[in-house]
Formats: C-alpha cells, structure tokens, sequence
C-alpha cells in the first residue's frame, strides 16, 4: 500500500475502535488483509457481530444521530482518509451477523502523488513517483 503511514495507521484505528464500539461485550473483531480480485489493489476488512449497524453512523441524519456523536465524525473522517488514499470504502450490516467494513486501498504505483499530501520527506522517504521509477 503506498501512502501516509500515519494516516493509513489512523484509518485501521478508527474502523477497529468503531467494530469494538459496536461489538457486545465478550464480542468479536477480526480484521483481515488480502490481496484483491484486481491486483492493483489491497483489500481491509473488518468484521464484528454487533447488533447496531455501523451504517447507522454513516448516515446519521437519516437515523436520527447527532452529526455531531464522535462515531460519525471518526468515519467521516476515516472514509475522507480512505478517498484522499485512492480508495473506497463499504459497509453491509447482516442482522444477527454484524457488519463487515471493507477497504479497497491501491497498491504501489496507482496512487497519482498529487492526491495525498504525505508528511515531508527525510533520509528514508522516496515519493511515489521515485517508489514507480525504483520498481
């Protein structure tokens, strides 16, 4: 996967806080990461058996949620991550099951190094770009 680090850190962090929010207690996570169908892309899923929909808080007018509750912002903010990164984000809630959260993410060499604004360079940092010509 190429890009920010940190925020591509800070989008595993907010779906997994947001499988464990949902979770019951004594619930289950898993997060699983495999390569795609397509094979410029990487595939995130996380899975949890809660019983309240995480889509609830993608769409939080329409549910009847503050705009404003921490869980909208966080995926909001996630699913921004996930765009500026070249990829999509689905959520599909199975009742009785929970949700599965599923990110497609490209791998090295899709990601056009104008989408994201990475952190600055140093000694150990090479630019998409560099990262293509270096392949």
């Amino acid at each position: 996967i190429i890009g920010d680090p940190i925020r591509l850190r800070q989008i595993v962090t907010i779906l997994l806080r947001q499988a464990i929010k949902t979770a019951p207690e004594q619930g289950v996570v898993r997060i699983d990461f495999r390569s795609h169908i397509d094979p410029q892309f990487i595939q995130i899923e996380i899975f949890d058996n809660g019983k309240t929909s995480v889509t609830t808080f993608l769409d939080p007018v329409r549910h009847g949620i503050d705009r404003n509750n921490e869980q909208t912002m966080e995926l909001e903010i996630a699913t921004r991550l996930i765009e500026l990164h070249g990829g999509s984000l689905k959520v599909k809630h199975q009742k009785g099951k929970g949700n599965i959260v599923s990110v497609l993410l490209p791998c090295l060499g899709v990601v056009n190094e104008h989408q994201l604004p990475l952190l600055p360079p140093d000694e150990d940092t090479v630019s998409p770009r560099e990262a293509v010509d270096r392949s």
